[in-house]
């Protein structure tokens, strides 16, 4: 990473997430059209958002969670989020996720924000390695997790539910 900090390069920043983010949260999650990349099956209210938000203590290895903003350094303007999650304290690994505004896809935010988690992860909170699962459909993610140094290691067959059907997806794999 150079020079530029732990959480910052190439002009984006990961952040902790602040009381505003409710707002753009607000938005991102409810989209419904995106709910099949993740795990939201309904509406999320704002004052749901921000009591998650104030409850929030950013202590990963803790609490087995990690969110963080994905920012403009010079607007400041949130361009997505990425997260840590079932990270393993004992065993020292995590899933990572990623999200980037629609607007914003394309441009390289998505591989620089990972890089920058994945350098946190490994520096930082001294994790062994990450997995992502990944929809089979979504090709730009596995582009993105292959660019990134990921390799799939594996397949579970039906294991994520659209509508009546069901989906497998890719497990990628990043150790450290």
């Amino acid at each position: 990473m150079g020079t530029e900090s732990l959480l910052t390069a190439a002009g984006l920043r990961l952040r902790a997430l602040e009381p505003d983010d409710a707002d753009i949260l607000y938005i991102w999650e409810n989209d419904s059209s995106l709910w099949p990349y993740g795990n939201t099956m309904a509406p999320v209210s704002l004052n749901q958002l921000r009591t998650y938000i104030r409850n929030y203590t950013g202590t990963p290895l803790a609490d087995g969670e990690l969110r963080m903003m994905i920012e403009d350094c010079e607007s400041g303007r949130p361009l997505g989020c990425v997260d840590l999650t079932d990270i393993d304290a004992r065993d020292l690994h995590a899933r990572v996720g990623i999200f980037v505004a629609v607007k914003e896809r394309h441009q390289g935010v998505a591989s620089v924000a990972l890089r920058l988690i994945i350098n946190y992860a490994r520096t930082y909170l001294n994790l062994h390695q990450l997995i992502a699962l990944v929809g089979t459909d979504n090709e730009y993610s596995h582009a993105l997790f292959r660019r990134t140094g990921f390799k799939s290691c594996g397949n579970l067959r039906s294991y994520v539910r659209q509508g009546k059907h069901y989906s497998d997806v890719l497990i990628y794999q990043k150790l450290f």
